[in-house]
């Protein structure tokens, strides 16, 4: 009867696990992947990723997938996207979903087992792949910042995921600590966070000088500095590390109106 219980050798296995991501390092990109890897073997799954993000949407993943006795492990969730096997770009939109509507102050950690037959299959590349997918997925806020952390694993339709499965997954997961490195606070300078507001509201470089009275080298510069200190490479990725760490986008300012 699968009532949830866990055996002893699995029960072995998840500290063996355990133990091995302390040594690598919480939080760090290798013990992602080997905790993922070995969830995927556990587990029997195709495909699996952990995630970082919140209401802006995934800022960071570790995705691996399993075919033909082949592991792939990708790190950006743009890479992710774009090259790896249709089942895990599936699952990436699938957590993506899952960590918008995560509640913030909810540190309960919430995993349930979608049967893809119509939700999943909706998905253009996974009618393109052809068959839908059973998924078993967490979802934790770290309850900080809107900040939340989520993991999905998938296995073929009929082929679906135990009460076991879930335990050994929640218990793993419970147990690992913080998946991602804790983000620090960014602290900029007056002016460069008057441009982080432009930014967000989707302001041009000219406009931004325009309201700020700066001139547009001025702008370039503090650009510069703010996706040097967000870790990222365009708008858009600034965009979703800001909102992913709980801000909100400000409100863009009337037409003809500028700062002080």
């Amino acid at each position: 009867m699968d009532d949830g219980s866990i055996s002893l050798p699995r029960v072995r296995g998840v500290v063996r696990l355990l133990g091995d991501v302390r040594d690598i390092g919480v939080g760090t990109e290798g013990a992602r992947q080997h905790l993922v890897t070995e969830l995927c073997q556990k587990l029997d799954a195709m495909a699996g990723a952990a995630v970082l993000g919140g209401p802006g949407g995934i800022v960071d993943a570790t995705v691996v997938t399993v075919a033909a006795n082949r592991i792939i492990a990708t790190r950006d969730p743009s890479e992710a996207g774009d090259r790896s096997p249709p089942i895990a770009r599936t699952l990436l939109e699938r957590l993506t979903l899952e960590l918008r509507t995560a509640g913030i102050d909810d540190v309960r950690l919430t995993i349930s087992t979608i049967v893809a037959s119509n939700e999943l299959r909706s998905t253009g590349d996974l009618e393109r792949y052809g068959t839908p997918f059973e998924l078993l997925c967490t979802v934790n806020p770290r309850g900080h910042r809107g900040i939340v952390e989520g993991t999905g694993f998938v296995r073929p339709a009929g082929h679906p995921f135990t009460d076991e499965d879930r335990s050994v997954l929640r218990l793993v997961i419970l147990e690992s600590a913080a998946l991602f490195e804790d983000q620090a606070e960014i602290t900029l300078a007056p002016r460069v966070e008057a441009t982080l507001e432009c930014l967000l509201t989707g302001a041009s470089d000219k406009a931004i000088a325009e309201q700020l009275q700066i001139s547009h080298h001025t702008v370039r510069q503090y650009v510069k500095i703010i996706f040097r200190s967000f870790g990222v490479s365009s708008r858009s990725q600034l965009i979703a590390q800001v909102l992913s760490r709980g801000r909100k986008a400000p409100t863009p300012p009337a037409r003809g109106s500028r700062g002080d």
